[in-house]
């Protein structure tokens, strides 16, 4: 049975935006039983794409909601923005690349990495949409009490 309430959205405007997308999604996972690791790797990466939101597009949205498969709960992150797109999807995603001087270009691939199943899709003039997907792998990554 999935916590109530089991999908937020968070609209991105600003760097401080990010910070309340980090807090819920740590929360959901919390509530969902996973461990205090994969709340973090998740915090990541939707803070990756939260940040990528507002450097790249200035504006989007982040929906965050609990989902099930036979095999127990996951948390899938959507962001989502109308700027510009992604011009060549596949450079995008190589480790070290960004049209912004300065940056490290490991964002997207970053969420890549850490995400169980990834998905982008990015149309020119019209925006890109990425969905990740974080499964909970078995048992023993169940949150579990601290110490008292």
């Amino acid at each position: 049975m999935l916590p109530e309430p089991a999908e937020f959205l968070v609209e991105m405007t600003e760097a401080s935006d990010n910070e309340i997308l980090v807090m819920k999604v740590r929360n959901l996972a919390e509530r969902l039983g996973f461990g205090r690791t994969d709340q973090f790797l998740m915090a990541t990466a939707a803070s990756e794409l939260g940040t990528n939101i507002i450097r790249y597009a200035g504006s989007g949205a982040v929906v965050v909601r609990a989902v099930e498969n036979a095999s127990g709960p996951g948390i899938e992150i959507t962001a989502s923005d109308r700027g510009a797109g992604i011009p060549d999807v596949q450079r995008a995603m190589a480790e070290g690349f960004s049209t912004i001087p300065g940056s490290l270009g490991m964002g997207l691939p970053t969420v890549r990495r850490l995400a169980d199943e990834f998905h982008i899709e990015s149309e020119t003039g019209k925006g890109v949409r990425i969905r990740a997907l974080f499964w909970m792998k078995h048992a023993a990554d169940r949150n579990t009490p601290d110490p008292a």
